[in-house]
């Protein structure tokens, strides 16, 4: 009796530290479902990890944002969520929040201390992606915090106002301009080396020539 009693503790014991693991996953699963309900609730267990990260570094906060859920991303952010997280991509919920062009969600990053400018690995900033879509209130948050409309990101040296005039969206050029962004910015151009080579090649003739 005593060896069942033993191992019966022990079996609970084990149950008890999943626990918070468990909760952790929940808020995880919740958050990339788009489960507002479901992720209070694991917000109210004190064992659950705020700052939690998927295996590609992706938290919480980033589905938030990428759902647009405002009222989650503001649980998550009063919780303490990291509003700076980047994932291995380099993206972080500020990214997540441009792409939508979700004005409201950027302000309340901002409020928290989330930068302005967020590049990603490739160095596209937040504002070169709010000036993709048509919400001009997004990029005149952003410009009115301090990002800058003349920066370049790096695989093709293409500014917020590039990106703007591509998609043509001709409010966000006016905007830009307006902001200080140099309509005389030029891009990389395309330099693949030549590959010159005197090999034989396979060559196409009619029968006899």
């Amino acid at each position: 009796m005593p060896t069942l009693l033993t191992n019966r503790s022990t079996t609970l014991a084990l149950l008890l530290a999943l626990v918070p693991v468990a909760a952790q996953a929940d808020l995880m699963d919740a958050a990339r479902d788009n489960n507002t309900r479901q992720a209070l609730i694991e917000l109210s267990n004190p064992d659950t990890d705020v700052n939690m990260r998927m295996g590609d570094g992706t938290t919480p906060l980033h589905w938030a944002a990428y759902h647009g859920n405002i009222a989650l991303v503001e649980e998550l952010v009063d919780a303490g969520a990291d509003v700076n997280a980047r994932n291995e991509y380099g993206s972080s919920p500020m990214s997540e929040a441009g792409v939508r062009g979700d004005d409201e969600i950027l302000r309340m990053l901002l409020e928290a201390d989330a930068d302005v400018e967020s590049p990603t690995l490739e160095g596209q900033t937040v504002l070169m992606s709010v000036v993709r879509t048509p919400n001009v209130r997004a990029a005149e948050l952003l410009l009115s915090n301090g990002a800058n409309p003349n920066a370049y990101e790096r695989w093709r040296g293409q500014t917020a106002l590039m990106f703007a005039a591509a998609q043509s969206q001709p409010e966000m050029v006016r905007v830009l301009l307006k902001s200080g962004a140099r309509p005389d910015a030029v891009s990389k151009l395309e330099d693949w080396p030549r590959q010159v080579t005197n090999e034989p090649r396979p060559q196409s003739r009619p029968l006899g020539a």
